[in-house]
């Protein structure tokens, strides 16, 4: 392993940092958007309907933000997508993931 205090370019290397992909829940201290939705389980044409906590909202992708991330995914294509979400300070590294991004008409 190399340097980790060089600071040389990584050739080869695009990096997209989306600071908050919640700015609403941010702002509010929660998980779910403004309109109450938990986003994480917004996405999908089979995702199951929740409600409560984890409401889903009413259809798949029916969220801006969720919109937002799809069409990201869609128009990037990137090869490894990380997703670090806490309730606490604390940041946590999921799994990486391959899946292709959904098609845009998939609302």
């Amino acid at each position: 392993m190399g340097d980790l205090k060089d600071p040389r370019p990584v050739r080869g290397l695009q990096l997209w940092v989306i600071p908050t992909l919640n700015p609403d829940g941010e702002a509010l201290g929660r998980r779910q958007n403004a309109a109450g939705v938990d986003l994480s389980t917004n996405v999908g044409a089979d995702r199951a309907a929740e409600s409560g906590r984890c409401n889903s909202g009413p259809a798949a992708w029916g969220e801006p933000e969720s919109r937002a991330v799809r069409d990201f995914r869609t128009r990037v294509r990137p090869g490894e997508l990380v997703s670090l979400r806490s309730p606490s300070s604390t940041a946590t590294l999921p799994a990486t993931t391959t899946t292709p991004a959904p098609p845009a008409t998939a609302l």
